[in-house]
């Protein structure tokens, strides 16, 4: 009550002082006029700072993308037989590859029939005057790609010219335009580097990728590749299908098919086994594959073996040479030639005397080449040759381990 008193007392004696209320005016109109003047430069700082966070965060995913296209270019490099001791681009012998074969229709002109013939049948097209098969140009292949698997028997190239290809997709310099070939970010896997039965076959695919990449830049690659993904700027190799088995097979495909459901429009390119590749059809993969070496292969090989060992004197082409063999036995014949070691005729003892030859000295003879294990190998070879599936079932392994 008291200070209600007091209260009122104290407005009472209020008056008006006009020097107060000037001054008060005038403190106002030029805190006014002083945010009037401030306000563009305030909004233009403000503007510069949110300028600054985005060209900052600009950098962090350019600066992880190129370490990223740094470390997939290093890893290409090194992604072939002689990856120890020399680099792709260094001893590779550019790949030609054939124009996926249409399919086959009522009607269809002669030298369509004469072209598949030859596809289908090599060996009876051989001795006969047909038209060369057309070549599909890599950097087509590169700008067109949608879905294209490479098919062909083992050794016929097919990783090589996976790997090969991908770093003719990586710009050839940071401050380089990209060709018209380059304009999609490469990714590169190995089919076996997949966690399958992942939340979600992107979710696989970007966590396999992140493994290659460090603490610090996953995240940010992890946002970078899904951003690409989603405006179709990616372009996936994979590697592997091939080297599985048949019941592996089957979840590996399960993942395609899941991740080409999620992004349809990601466009691939994978290395696929001669024979069993439907379901890649049923995908709407296109076949295209590597035609055997001819004369200008051969003697690109030389070139680049040569060069890669200082100008050293080249061993008889007839050495090493045999029409119609595989880029794999060609490369490991002329290793042998080289060094004047034995080439056995039978393929199994080839790849025997070869490994020899490429292991490090310490591992000269390491222990799965001794008698017992040797024998060991050749039992299961000989099951997974009489096997209907191409394979062979654990409790038979064990028992051929334990024998």
């Amino acid at each position: 009550m008291f200070g209600l008193l007091t209260t009122l007392w104290q407005i009472g004696r209020w008056r008006l002082e006009p020097i107060s209320l000037l001054l008060g005016l005038i403190l106002g109109m030029l805190l006014v006029l002083g945010m009037q003047q401030l306000w563009p430069r305030l909004a233009a700082a403000w503007r510069s700072l949110q300028q600054r966070a985005t060209a900052a965060r600009g950098r962090l995913a350019a600066s992880g993308s190129e370490r990223y296209q740094s470390e997939l270019r290093s890893h290409l490099q090194r992604y072939h037989l002689d990856g120890a001791t020399a680099h792709l681009s260094e001893i590779v012998v550019t790949p030609r590859f054939l124009q996926p074969m249409p399919e086959p229709e009522e009607g269809e002109d002669a030298l369509a029939a004469l072209l598949s013939f030859t596809r289908l049948w090599p060996e009876l097209a051989q001795p006969l005057a047909l038209p060369p098969q057309p070549l599909l140009p890599a950097a087509e292949m590169l700008a067109g790609a949608q879905r294209l698997a490479l098919v062909g028997l083992p050794g016929s190239g097919k990783s090589t010219a996976l790997a090969w290809l991908a770093l003719q997709a990586l710009p050839p310099d940071e401050d380089a335009e990209p060709a018209p070939h380059q304009q999609r970010l490469p990714v590169f896997l190995h089919i076996q580097e997949l966690t399958l039965g992942a939340d979600g076959a992107e979710t696989a695919l970007l966590e396999a990728l992140g493994r290659r990449a460090s603490t610090l830049l996953r995240p940010r690659l992890a946002a970078y590749w899904r951003d690409k993904l989603a405006a179709g700027e990616l372009l996936l190799f994979l590697d592997g299908l091939d080297e599985l088995t048949a019941p592996q097979r089957l979840p590996a495909l399960e993942w395609l098919g899941a991740l080409l459901k999620e992004r349809p429009k990601l466009p691939i390119i994978m290395a696929a086994p001669a024979y069993g590749y439907g379901p890649l059809l049923k995908l709407g993969f296109l076949l295209s594959e590597l035609p055997p070496w001819q004369g200008g292969q051969v003697f690109e090989q030389q070139r680049r073996w040569q060069a890669q060992r200082g100008g050293a004197s080249l061993p008889p082409l007839g050495s090493y040479w045999r029409p119609g063999q595989s880029p794999l036995l060609a490369r490991l014949r002329l290793l042998l030639a080289a060094e004047n070691l034995p080439q056995p005729e039978r393929r199994v003892e080839l790849l025997e005397t070869a490994l020899r030859y490429l292991l490090p000295a310490a591992d000269a003879e390491p222990a799965w080449l001794a008698p017992v294990a040797r024998e060991l190998w050749e039992q299961l070879a000989w099951a997974q040759l009489r096997s209907p599936a191409g394979y062979v079932e654990r409790a038979e392994l064990e028992g051929y381990a334990a024998a």
